[in-house]
């Protein structure tokens, strides 16, 4: 007998009726379909009931030992769930360690990548339930990225559950930059754990920038460990803004192990000067524009730095008012000192060292603030002018005074001293394939420079 029944093609109206006002009541009162067996169980449920399959394989468990054990483990989260499922299988685990375990636990919820840095390392030959809670309490410390890079470490050959945990309190300390650095060596074919420890004391030795070029030299495509080895030395060299636009052009999709190892010892190792005739000189066209690109598309920072050094401003480019700045403390003044270039502090450290020793803060504003000025001129100056060429383009990304009154002059006496200031010249030169001439012109026209040039 079929399931349907079927209507007639003709239905009275009271017949509708009738069966509107049954849907009419199934709806009033919630009418739902009836759960199938086991719908009860939630995901809490079914995973307390995977992590009790681990801890009765805990060995010389008593009945009352596991009764005691399912309520600890109903109570725990989900991410506490899979470390104990781990520390279960380790050896040497017993009842008093799954107490110190659960102990561990119930402190701040580990974060889903403290789960995953915990389960790398737990993957390791030789791991024992002691160095399991010793581990536990050091990979909570841990935030995302110095996880990201404690996981990676853990998966190079040659390495210890024991030689992993020491490296924990370096990771720490280092920068988001720094870690991801670190990140990118660990992925470099070849590498094992007693070469990523050498590293490692090259890296805790980068700023933000030169950890950044480390990171993208290691992950251009085909490096090895050997030309990675004498790269990070030469990296650690270079200015923020050298390695600023080291670490973009290495990032550039093209590029290949040969074509990052000649930039960076054939380009970036020499002084600005060289580099200036370098390029009109030595590099083809192809190479021109694949530097003049890397200059533009790491154009935003340098923007910025040169913008935010118009004034003392705080990190979102503000200026700091007079009268903030004179309720700062005479430390807090060393430190925006401190802040600037090595070349600027080399030159006023001798004016502004000793008010700072006899606590005279108003000195330490004045010459702070002529530092300051003297940094953001002198950041110019150190780019090449192909460089300020692909930052004269990104115009209205410039403040005015930015534009008019440093790059754009600083262009122009480069323009006038190599190519007795035909602008027309230089364009031809710097920029073979005009990816930016139109973007040049209509900033300086914008920014009303057009004729100076």
């Amino acid at each position: 007998m079929s399931c349907f029944t079927y209507f007639p093609h003709k239905m009275d109206y009271r017949s509708c009726k009738n069966i509107l006002l049954l849907l009419g009541v199934l709806l009033i009162f919630g009418f739902s379909p009836r759960p199938c067996a086991g719908a009860g169980l939630n995901l809490h449920d079914i995973s307390v009931a995977q992590t009790l399959k681990f801890y009765r394989q805990v060995p010389h468990l008593s009945s009352e030992e596991l009764a005691y054990g399912r309520k600890i483990v109903a109570g725990l989260g989900y991410n506490a769930q899979r470390v104990f499922r781990k520390m279960c299988l380790m050896p040497g685990i017993n009842f008093a360690k799954c107490k110190e375990t659960w102990t561990s636990l119930r402190g701040p919820k580990l974060s889903y990548a403290q789960v995953l840095a915990f389960e790398k390392w737990s993957s390791l030959p030789a791991v024992t339930s002691d160095l399991g809670l010793k581990a536990l309490r050091a990979i909570r410390t841990m935030g995302y990225e110095a996880c990201r890079s404690f996981r990676r470490y853990c998966g190079l050959p040659k390495m210890t559950p024991d030689c992993a945990l020491k490296t924990i309190l370096l990771l720490n300390r280092f920068d988001d930059a720094q870690n991801r650095a670190a990140q990118g060596l660990f992925a470099v074919a070849g590498m094992n754990a007693v070469q990523a420890l050498d590293s490692l004391g090259i890296i805790a030795r980068f700023h933000d920038h030169q950890a950044r070029a480390a990171g993208a030299f290691a992950g251009v495509a085909g490096m090895n460990v050997g030309m990675l080895d004498d790269a990070l030395p030469l990296i650690r060299q270079m200015s923020r803004d050298d390695a600023w636009n080291a670490g973009t052009l290495f990032l550039s999709p093209a590029m290949t192990r040969e074509e990052a190892w000649f930039w960076l010892v054939a380009y970036f190792a020499n002084p600005p000067a060289v580099r200036e005739k370098q390029f009109f000189h030595s590099l083809g066209p192809e190479r021109r524009m694949t530097l003049l690109r890397a200059f533009y598309d790491g154009g935003e920072e340098l923007v910025w730095r040169i913008n935010n050094l118009h004034a003392i401003t705080d990190r979102f480019g503000f200026e700091i008012s007079a009268a903030e700045l004179s309720r700062y403390s005479a430390k807090q003044l060393q430190k925006r000192f401190e802040q600037l270039s090595p070349q600027i502090r080399f030159g006023f450290g001798s004016r502004f060292y000793p008010l700072l020793a006899t606590g005279r803060k108003g000195g330490m504003i004045a010459v702070l603030r002529r530092a300051t000025a003297a940094d953001r001129v002198a950041t110019a100056r150190n780019l090449t002018s192909t460089n300020i060429y692909a930052l004269l383009a990104q115009g209205s990304e410039l403040y005015d005074s930015s534009f008019r009154d440093i790059l754009a002059p600083i262009l122009r006496q480069s323009i006038e001293k190599r190519f007795s200031g035909n602008l027309l010249e230089f364009l031809h030169a710097a920029d073979p394939g005009n990816l930016l001439v139109s973007s040049f012109i209509v900033s300086l026209a914008q920014k009303g420079k057009l004729t100076a040039f």
